[in-house]
């Protein structure tokens, strides 16, 4: 049995879904999953559910619920061996939902951003990129988006939401390190709008910018991050993000990029070689050429070697 919760929240057995429609055991199920091989208390149930004015049938309520969920569960894995009373057990002060033949979305992610973490540790940045890649398809819309969430679950989605931020952030990086400033630009444009406050996404746009050699551009996002930071919440950007703005007014050309410096290079040559050429047919001449517009220089030198010859 599958359950997500990295968006709407689905109950699903080999391809067939369940709907559970009551809000109420909705959020149940949210909270069992969430904490399964674990025991989840009737308190913590009661709580969750109505917080601090519950009915003076609560418990009987959750006992109510729980039996709703089993019927759910049994519908589901209808011609399976598996006890719904085995999945969702009774224990003493609350209930436990088995893991064995259960998985929800959020563990898969769990164990695909660990996997990706330990790549980006050892320098695997290409691993990496695909781990958090991974980890981040699971997600199909905000996390328990339809669930009805009490303390418990409002906390642990925003413990979800928060991760996930971090993930993206964490992949960008890895694909920075791999030199794919350029492919980011569009994707980071669309992040840094998204989260207007956030200094970790708008550095990582400043950084390929600048590796794009698009340097007033990155200067132009700190000047944005700056002006809504300060507006908003009264703060400067963080030492780091300065740091980043400093280094990028000091270099001109980004220190990663040799082919530009080797290209700079021999356009030099070239000059010089054009130069000397036209010294050369000035010489033969007794005349200087007129140097109104370098684009110019090709056909009067061609003219000039007519002549010479």
């Amino acid at each position: 049995m599958e359950i997500g919760l990295l968006g709407p929240l689905l109950v699903s057995f080999e391809g067939r879904q369940v709907q559970l429609t009551a809000a109420k055991q909705r959020t149940l199920l949210a909270l069992l999953v969430l904490h399964a091989g674990q025991l989840v208390l009737t308190d913590s149930i009661v709580d969750e559910l109505w917080g601090e004015a519950p009915c003076l049938s609560a418990a009987a309520t959750v006992r109510t619920y729980i039996f709703q969920i089993r019927k759910v569960i049994g519908r589901l894995l209808n011609g399976s061996r598996s006890d719904p009373q085995e999945i969702l057990r009774a224990a003493p002060g609350g209930y436990v939902l088995k893991t064995p033949g259960t998985v929800s979305d959020a563990d898969r992610y769990e164990k695909s951003v660990a996997a990706g973490r330990e790549a980006l540790a050892s320098g695997d940045y290409a691993a990496a990129g695909l781990r958090f890649e991974k980890a981040l398809g699971l997600w199909r819309g905000s996390a328990l988006m339809d669930v009805r969430t009490g303390s418990r679950l409002q906390a642990a989605a925003q413990r979800l939401e928060d991760s996930r931020l971090i993930v993206l952030e964490h992949r960008v990086d890895a694909d920075l390190r791999l030199g794919r400033h350029r492919e980011l630009l569009g994707e980071l444009a669309g992040l840094c709008v998204d989260h207007p406050l956030h200094e970790g996404l708008h550095a990582q746009y400043m950084l390929a910018l600048h590796r794009s050699d698009r340097r007033s551009d990155a200067l132009a996002v700190y000047r944005r991050l700056r002006t809504a930071m300060i507006e908003r919440l009264g703060l400067e950007p963080a030492a780091r993000v300065q740091s980043l703005q400093q280094e990028i007014l000091r270099t001109a050309v980004p220190a990663d990029v040799p082919e530009l410096t080797a290209l700079l290079h021999a356009q030099s040559r070239t000059i010089g070689e054009l130069t000397s050429r036209i010294a050369e047919i000035e010489s033969r001449l007794g005349m200087e050429l007129p140097r109104t517009r370098l684009a110019s220089v090709p056909a009067r030198q061609e003219s000039g070697d007519r002549h010479a010859r």
